[in-house]
């Protein structure tokens, strides 16, 4: 072979190379914090009536990921005390932007 030719071929497989390496990787779809939140407090053993139950929560993500509870606010104290229970302490995953600031959350247990 010439040379010419040898560097053709090297050059027609190094373009080959390059366009398989860059197959598009797909994205990880990220949940939500509310999907994260929802995961997390799904199995529960809160008794309801007729009425729904509801709770209002407040809470920080710290720069580990990691939820601070700030205030529950409900009328039941059983459902103050599983979601504190529940959340307090759990990493979620987040972008670095959100690390710090403070998110409400509203919680509504039916039957």
């Amino acid at each position: 072979m010439t040379r010419k030719s040898m560097l053709t071929l090297c050059a027609a497989l190094f373009s080959v190379a390059v366009m398989v390496a860059n197959v598009p990787v797909e994205k990880r779809s990220e949940s939500t914090i509310t999907e994260q939140l929802r995961k997390l407090l799904s199995h529960n053993s809160i008794s309801v009536d007729k009425l729904d139950v509801k709770a209002r929560v407040l809470f920080r993500v710290n720069a580990q990921g990691r939820i601070e509870i700030l205030k529950v606010a409900s009328e039941r104290r059983d459902l103050k005390w599983f979601i504190k229970r529940k959340l307090e302490g759990k990493r979620i995953a987040v972008r670095d932007e959100v690390f710090g600031e403070e998110f409400v959350f509203n919680v509504r247990v039916t039957s």
